[in-house]
């Protein structure tokens, strides 16, 4: 009704300049759905569907044996769920493009260690509307991946059993990839000694595998689900 009376004032301000009618309707119209979309209702509608997946997902691999535990990426991640097993801090703000970072303040040591003990970890987080994942999934959890990696896997000529590469998102375009994978030699070389001590001491003896990223979302599910059912490494599935 909004819609109809909206229309019907913009025909009463613009009579007899039939363009100027359609240049007001299509900027107010635009502006109303900018406003539905952006409505209380429509926020905790799309948070109760992608509860409603986070839930289905999780039973999927219950249903094939696989209990990962379920953690909260701080703080939107908060919304899908009232209990959890535990929670990460994986900031956007790292992943912006060609603003990469790996923040030392942010080791998430007891995440990797959860991953570790049990196979693989759901860490759940969301984004804005036009995108599938929030940076602090496409490029910081990577990124943090083969940082600690590299910090723990073996050195020298053992290294090339042990995956130290970061294996980002396919939809990230190839400059910014290639841009990434020179940047992870520096994150790791800016860690303090006292940094590196603590990561191997939480990981090393609980690590048995390179930890690694796959990514699930709605649009991806029927795809990937069953694809990315474990084979014995430790790893994270993000949604």
């Amino acid at each position: 009704l909004r819609w109809v009376y909206r229309l019907w004032l913009i025909c009463k301000r613009g009579e007899g300049r039939p363009k100027a009618v359609e240049a007001m309707a299509h900027r107010d119209l635009n502006q109303l759905r900018k406003q539905e979309r952006a409505s209380i209702g429509n926020h905790l509608r799309s948070i109760k569907l992608d509860a409603a997946f986070v839930e289905t997902t999780i039973a999927r691999y219950r249903s094939h044996g696989v209990s990962y535990p379920v953690w909260a990426n701080l703080r939107n991640g908060k919304w899908y769920r009232s209990t959890w097993d535990g929670a990460a801090y994986f900031k956007s703000t790292d992943g912006h493009s060609r603003h990469w970072a790996f923040s030392p303040t942010r080791l998430n040591l007891h995440f990797a260690a959860a991953a570790a003990r049990h196979g693989g970890c759901f860490l759940i987080d969301s984004t804005r509307r036009g995108k599938a994942f929030p940076d602090s999934l496409s490029a910081t959890l990577p990124i943090w991946c083969a940082v600690l990696n590299r910090v723990v896997g073996p050195a020298g000529e053992l290294r090339g059993a042990w995956d130290c590469e970061v294996h980002l998102p396919p939809w990230l375009p190839p400059s910014e990839a290639s841009q990434i994978v020179d940047l992870i030699e520096s994150f790791v070389e800016s860690l303090s000694a006292t940094a590196r001590a603590q990561i191997r001491e939480q990981l090393g003896p609980c690590l048995k595998a390179p930890l690694r990223a796959i990514w699930l979302s709605p649009a991806s599910y029927v795809l990937l689900v069953d694809a990315a059912m474990p084979s014995g490494g430790a790893k994270e599935e993000e949604e």
